[in-house]
This record gives structure tokens, C-alpha cells and sequence, in this order.
């Protein structure tokens, strides 16, 4: 379809109102506003603008609002969310919002379990809030303008998947905030878990307790300011599929308890200050020497440079080697469940991973064959 939203204001008892991946054009039309039996607004995918109208507010009964990749602009409205509090599912990603997220209102969303601002301009503080939200499970703020530092005193009880790349986050990460991720710490079957800090400014050491997110899949810290070592207790993260700590000022030895990390399929370590013997064994002798360009003080397998000294012909140009794709600046994470049909099941435990034309292929082949992991 194409042209302006369809006329349906002739169907009061409509529940379902998908029109995504079309050609429409326009400000969404106040009759939907009007529809109050719908549970699903799915708009998604079409060219969509103006503001969005706080008239949504009067869909008391809506579980499914996505308005992904429009050209919505102005900030969200304030009170839209205070009489949703059956909203399970919010996507806003890919349009021009800006201003703040809405507290007062989203907070009264207890059933939320996914929320997706990302690729807007919303500048606002860390929503430390939203821990409030008890069954929220999907938190995509990438590439805003979100700022300050990242801190919460509450916990994140059911948090699986948290993306807070491609913003202007500063100063340290307390060891107390990866306590608030709990959901992030238990293994179960079919869960898919991750936390992608890039492109910020985060500064100072990587703490310890990082490595108590036992289910984590994807760990992506690149692009930041991090020093010191890269913590030993990674190691213990036996889930770990992908780790990205590229583009940051870490140093020391590479620890060789990140060899126990046997599903590891991808790993970016270049661009640091790290020294000695690359460590060898188990997934380590699939990486080639992109995984470590720009560590001139990093000598052993897959690199030309020897360790020990008994052995320095090689052109020890290894910087040169192609660099990997930092996942925070090449793809965005789309989240949505199987059961996003008729029966209204946002389901995390079957999320998948929306890709943009520029996918690294890593990524793609451990998405693809994630589900037949044994």
C-alpha cells in the first residue's frame, strides 16, 4: 500500500491494525485513537510523520505499539503511556524523536517487556527508573544522546538483553551494577543475552564482577576508554559467544582463563596496549591476527612476532592486517518473538537479531545456528 494510512475508522471492533512494510506516508490519522479495542498497532517499516499523537493514550487495551523505521520527529508525548498499562511491547526505533523518555508515564507500564527507542535523538540520563518496570526483559537505547554516567540503585530483575551503544555515556562502571542484572547471571536453555556498552566514553578499569554474567552471548565494550587489564574473570562467562573490547587504552597480558570460553566465535582485542604471549588452546587457534592489530607489544601464534626473542624476521606488520568490525558500529539489534502473533507473546527466549546491510559475517552464522547449540 501506499499513499496515507488506511481508512478503519468503520471497524470499532478491530484488535489488530498491522500495515507494516508499506509505502504510507503522512501523520498517523486521530481516528486510530478511536479504535479502542485494538491490542496491536504494527505501522512498522514505512514513511510515516509528524509528531506522534498523545491521543494513543486512550488504548487502554494495547499490548503491541511499533512505529519502527518512520520518520516520526518532535518528542514522545508525556502522558501517551499513563493509561497503557497493558503495553507489553514498545518499538520506536529508527525515527527523529528527541526530548526525554516519558517517566511518569512509561513507569505505569508494569507489564512491558520490551522497550526500543534506539536510533532516535532522545537525550536523556541513564532511565534507572525502568528497573521499576518488573518484567522488562528488552532495554535498546543505541545511538542517541543519552549521557551521564550509568548507575542505578534498584535491580533489573528480569534485563536479559541491554543495549547502550552509540551514545555519550561517561565516567566509570561502578562493580555494583552488574549485581542489578540477575537475569544475566542464571543459565538457562534458550535464552539470548547481551550487553553492548560501545561507542561511549566510559573510562577507568573494567570491573571484576562483569564476570558473573554467566549467560552472557555477546559482550561489547569497544569503543570506549578503559584501561588497566582485562579482567581474568571473563573467564568465567562459559556462554560467551562474542567479545568486542576493541578501540580502548587496556593493557597487561592476555588472561589464559579466556581460553575456557569454548563457544567463543568471535574476538576483537585490537586497538589496545596489551603485551606478551598471545594465550593458545581450545578457541584461541581460530583467530587470525585482526583480533589483535594495534597491540605492538602482543608476540605469539597467529602473529608474525615471536616471544622469546629467538625468532624476530618476520615483518611484524600485523597492525596492517584488516581490521574486524566493531559490532556497536556496524549492525543494530532488532528484537522480536515467534509468538508475536495471535497469541501477543513478546518471547526473549526466541529473539532474533534484524540486521543491517553491512552484517558481519561471524555474526550471522552464530545467530543462524544459535538455537542448535547443544
Amino acid at each position: 500500500m501506499d499513499g496515507s494510512s488506511p481508512p478503519v475508522f468503520n471497524l470499532p471492533n478491530l484488535q489488530w491494525l498491522g500495515c507494516s512494510d508499506n509505502q504510507l506516508v503522512g501523520p498517523i490519522p486521530s481516528y486510530i485513537c478511536y479504535l479502542a479495542s485494538l491490542l496491536v498497532i504494527d505501522l512498522s517499516n514505512n514513511n510515516l510523520s509528524g509528531s506522534i499523537p498523545e491521543c494513543l493514550f486512550n488504548l487502554a487495551e494495547l499490548s503491541v505499539l511499533n512505529l519502527r523505521n518512520n520518520n516520526f520527529h518532535g518528542p514522545i508525548p508525556s502522558s501517551m503511556f499513563g493509561n497503557m498499562s497493558k503495553l507489553t511491547h514498545v518499538d520506536l526505533n529508527g525515527n527523529k524523536l528527541g526530548g526525554s523518555l516519558p517517566a511518569q508515564s512509561l513507569a505505569t507500564c508494569k507489564m512491558l517487556e520490551v522497550l526500543d527507542v534506539g536510533n532516535n535523538n532522545v537525550d536523556d540520563v541513564f532511565p534507572q527508573w525502568l528497573s521499576n518496570l518488573p518484567s522488562l526483559k528488552v532495554l535498546i537505547l543505541g545511538s542517541n544522546s543519552f549521557h551521564g554516567a550509568v548507575t542505578t540503585s534498584n535491580s533489573f530483575s528480569m534485563l536479559q538483553i541491554l543495549d547502550l551503544s552509540n551514545n555519550y555515556f561517561n565516567g566509570s562502571l561502578p562493580a555494583g551494577l552488574f549485581h542489578k542484572f540477575p537475569a544475566m547471571k542464571m543459565l538457562k536453555d534458550n535464552v539470548f543475552t547481551t550487553l553492548d556498552m560501545s561507542n561511549n566514553y566510559f573510562r577507568g578499569e573494567i570491573p571484576d564482577a562483569i564476570g558473573e554474567l554467566g549467560s552472557l552471548l555477546f559482550l561489547n565494550l569497544s569503543h570506549n576508554n578503559f584501561v588497566g587489564p582485562i579482567p581474568s574473570s571473563l573467564g568465567n562467562m562459559r556462554e560467551l559467544e562474542s567479545l568486542d573490547l576493541s578501540s580502548n587504552r587496556l593493557s597487561r597480558k592476555i588472561p589464559s582463563q579466556l581460553t575456557s570460553l569454548t563457544y567463543l566465535s568471535f574476538l576483537n582485542l585490537s586497538r589496545n596496549s596489551l603485551v606478551g604471549p598471545i594465550p593458545q588452546g581450545n578457541q584461541f587457534g581460530t583467530f587470525d591476527a585482526a583480533s589483535y592489530a594495534g597491540n605492538e607489544g602482543l608476540c605469539g601464534v597467529p602473529l608474525s612476532k615471536k616471544c622469546g626473542g629467538d625468532d624476530e624476521d618476520g615483518d611484524h606488520d600485523q597492525d596492517s592486517e584488516p581490521e574486524l568490525e566493531s559490532g556497536g558500529e556496524l549492525f543494530s539489534w532488532g528484537f522480536a518473538g515467534a509468538g508475536y502473533g495471535c497469541g501477543l507473546v513478546i518471547g526473549i527466549s526466541t529473539a532474533y537479531i534484524m540486521f543491517s546491510t553491512r552484517k558481519p559475517e561471524w555474526l550471522v552464522e552464530i545467530v543462524e545456528n544459535w538455537t542448535w547449540r547443544g
